[in-house]
């Protein structure tokens, strides 16, 4: 949103809805509306957790301690049976 203009190119590989704001526009909502502007950095956010975590996982030297990892980091949890399932699940 820094740029005068941005150059972006996409492909829709499905059926899409496609919406536009102008940059004055957008800009004018997120001061007017604190949480709208929340909304509109948590998305990011998210997805910065995301790739910082799989890098970490990456990282790791073994099959077991990755596969540790994402099973701590999805919540999920190993039963007896082996299989896994939601931590918060009984």
């Amino acid at each position: 949103m820094d740029s005068a203009r941005y150059h972006c190119a996409a492909v829709a590989v499905a059926k899409s809805a496609l919406w536009t704001i102008s940059k004055k526009d957008l800009l004018r909502r997120l001061a007017e509306k604190p949480n709208l502007a929340l909304v509109f950095v948590r998305r990011p956010a998210h997805e910065l957790h995301n790739s910082r975590f799989q890098a970490g996982v990456l990282l790791t030297k073994t099959v077991a301690a990755r596969l540790d990892g994402w099973i701590a980091w999805r919540g999920f949890r190993l039963g007896e049976n082996g299989l896994a399932s939601r931590a918060n699940s009984a």
